[in-house]
């Protein structure tokens, strides 16, 4: 028997299991799968980094055209106007904005009769203010806020007194919030990074424009005051400002 009869001999005599085996052990190399499994596994990684780049880079774009936008918003939410006041010889610089933010007031608001307001109006502000005729209502406020949410509302941050006349249709008013202590709290907001002011008798102020609203503020003689408007002229309004601040 020669050497081919004998190996077809064990190969019919080998059970299907055995030639399976076999066949594997002959076609299968571990050295070059596991290499091919390598070489895979690291391309899926590059992919999977390609991928992240690929997602980085917009993010990226995306913050800073937001920012860029945003600042531009900005920069363009001031419009400076000008109001002559040839009668009392004043300039108002008037920074009119384009739009306005609210903010949650924590605030407790109580009742002050006029009467105990007029004593407690500075001294200069006794001496009378310029306020139109037709604002023929008044009342008066303080305002007190509190240390911490558990806290009673025991800390006064300032009084107001409000002028408004009695016609709901065409409302008309002046607030005046004051504060030796404090600076007024309101529930409105915007920056006055890049407003310009006006002086009046050395005095500098600030005045905002939202709509027909017009939002002042200034410090005179110790005292923080916040004055708003509401369908009020440039005109009353300047007149306002100078018989305060005399």
């Amino acid at each position: 028997m020669n050497c081919t009869q004998l190996s077809e001999r064990m190969c019919n005599n080998m059970t299907n299991k055995e030639k399976l085996n076999k066949a594997i052990s002959h076609d299968y190399s571990k050295e070059e799968n596991y290499n091919k499994i390598i070489k895979k596994i690291e391309g899926e990684k590059m992919n999977i980094n390609n991928i992240w780049k690929r997602l980085i880079v917009p993010v990226c774009l995306i913050v800073v055209i937001c920012g860029i936008v945003f600042l531009n918003s900005q920069d363009k939410n001031i419009t400076l106007e000008n109001y002559n006041d040839k009668e009392n010889n004043v300039k108002l610089n008037i920074n009119n904005l384009a739009n306005i933010g609210a903010t949650r007031l924590d605030a407790d608001v109580k009742e002050v009769s006029t009467n105990d307001i007029n004593i407690l109006w500075p001294e200069f502000i006794k001496e009378g203010i310029t306020v139109p005729k037709y604002l023929n209502k008044s009342s008066a406020t303080a305002i007190y806020t509190r240390k911490d949410r558990d806290s009673e509302y025991d800390i006064l941050n300032c009084y107001v007194y409000d002028y408004s006349n009695e016609n709901n249709e065409d409302y008309k008013n002046i607030r005046i919030a004051f504060s030796d202590t404090n600076k007024p709290i309101r529930d409105y907001h915007f920056s006055d990074e890049k407003a310009q002011s006006t002086i009046i008798k050395d005095v500098k102020l600030i005045i905002f424009k939202y709509n027909t609203t017009y939002f002042t503020e200034f410090n005179y003689k110790g005292y923080n005051f916040d004055i708003e408007t509401n369908n009020i002229s440039e005109q009353e309004l300047s007149n306002l400002l100078v018989s305060i601040i005399k």
